[in-house]
């Protein structure tokens, strides 16, 4: 039999031992161990054995009626006997308590299992993201828009731009949320959002990240209703790496974003980097 209880600090080194080599690039756990104990806006649960931790998920609560589930994990002597899918619905049990109503998640497209047990669990894939690469890199003018990271002076006319992507989701540091002015204003102190402007005007926001240890850069939204100033964020993440202050440059396209040729701007299909948004309608607690 197996218990179900909150992280605590004192199983960081039983729970790294058995998240290694999770994805063939092996895992980020052990970077993310820490800060996700100390986040008061989210939880994390093992389930042990014997006292000894065997299996790991949390969930970040992202406004009053999101929430993000993430980092499941199951020590691999340990699979096939039901772990995943009862920490799952322990997490989503205590998302509910909280009153949130929908909850998502990412999963790699050959994470078979993952997919399996979420939608065994309600889940339901509403897009998918398929990562694209920069091989060859060319220098080209970004005019006539300019392209910055958004300040919080931009942020007015960034959440009157946003309106018409309200029912989009914004994406950042893996992880997935509704646009809202509250989004908007999280992305911009992670410091994932970027303009582009035209005549002073916002003609393209993009939220992405920038990974400072290997300086590698994800473009993952592009709104606008215009091809060109897109293209203009993507080109000036070009430049950026063509000066080396970007290593390894990624977009991830996905159907809400627009139709930029990212093969001519030399840019090539990852295979491995292929991922599905999962979402679950959660029911509230008087339902």
């Amino acid at each position: 039999m197996f218990e179900l209880r909150p992280a605590r600090a004192a199983d960081k080194a039983a729970i790294l031992e058995f998240c290694q080599q999770t994805f063939s690039w092996g895992d980020y756990i052990h970077h993310v161990y820490d800060e996700w104990l100390a986040d008061p806006n989210g939880d994390m649960t093992v389930a042990t054995v014997d006292g000894v931790p065997v299996a790991l998920a949390r969930i970040r609560y992202l406004s009053s009626t999101e929430a993000w589930f993430e980092g499941l994990r199951v020590n691999p002597a340990f699979r096939r006997h039901g772990m995943g899918h009862a920490i799952a619905q322990y997490n989503q049990a205590r998302a509910i308590s909280r009153g949130i109503v929908v909850g998502r998640a990412f999963i790699s497209a050959t994470n078979i299992a993952s997919q399996n047990l979420s939608s065994g669990m309600g889940f339901v894939q509403i897009d998918q993201y398929h990562g694209h690469d920069l091989r060859h890199a060319v220098k080209r003018s970004t005019a006539p828009y300019i392209v910055r990271p958004a300040s919080a002076e931009d942020m007015p006319e960034i959440i009157t731009f946003m309106q018409d992507y309200r029912h989009a989701l914004l994406s950042w540091h893996w992880q997935a949320q509704q646009v809202s002015a509250q989004a908007l204003q999280r992305a911009l102190a992670a410091n994932s959002l970027w303009v582009a402007l035209l005549d002073g005007r916002v003609a393209c926001v993009s939220a992405g990240t920038f990974w400072d240890d290997d300086k590698e850069m994800q473009i993952v939204g592009l709104f606008s209703q215009q091809v060109a100033p897109a293209e203009a964020v993507v080109q000036h993440m070009i430049n950026e790496h063509s000066v080396g202050n970007i290593a390894e440059l990624r977009v991830y396209r996905h159907h809400e974003q627009p139709s930029i040729e990212l093969a001519s701007l030399g840019f090539e299909p990852n295979p491995d980097a292929v991922s599905g948004i999962w979402e679950l309608k959660l029911a509230r607690p008087n339902s």
